[in-house]
Order: C-alpha cells, then sequence, then structure tokens
C-alpha cells in the first residue's frame, strides 16, 4: 500500500518473538496479525518510557524541593571575608 510515511524492516529475533507472543496474549483478538502486534508492543513501551520519564522527572523535582528546604545560604559578608584572604 503507497504510503508517504517511513517503513522499518524488523527481524523477529527470539527476544522480539517472546515479546510479540506477551502481546498477543495480552490482545488475542490482535493474535493473527504480528504485524498489529509489532505496532501495540511499540505503543505500549511508548507509554511505559513515558511514564518512566515522569517518575525521573518527579524525583529530580522532590529532590531541589528537599535542596531548597535545607535554606542553605551564605551568610551576610562572605564574600568580602574571603576576598580579604586573597592576596593584595
Amino acid at each position: 500500500m503507497p504510503t508517504s510515511r517511513p517503513r522499518y524492516t524488523v527481524t523477529e529475533t527470539d527476544a522480539l518473538k517472546r515479546a510479540l507472543d506477551e502481546v498477543a496474549r495480552a490482545h488475542p483478538e490482535l493474535a493473527a496479525d504480528r504485524n498489529a502486534l509489532f505496532r501495540r508492543l511499540v505503543e505500549q513501551a511508548s507509554v511505559a518510557y513515558d511514564a518512566e520519564r515522569q517518575v525521573r522527572r518527579e524525583r529530580r523535582l522532590e529532590g531541589l524541593r528537599r535542596l531548597e528546604a535545607l535554606d542553605l545560604h551564605y551568610p551576610e559578608g562572605y564574600l568580602d571575608d574571603l576576598r580579604r584572604e586573597w592576596p593584595a
């Protein structure tokens, strides 16, 4: 079928076969169509990666909130004191 979209050639390795078989068990209506199973597998992987990325983002933000809560700051005059230690 003509299309303007890219096409991909993928060899079904043992690992890919196992993954497709898992998707077929979860979606028996697609079991006879390996291409549909592959598309579903890629879509589910995309959702999983998005969720993982969101978890990492939330962890980073939580780390920043914890650092902010420490209220770390330099005391007044810190730079002046530091500069007095430099040779003239």
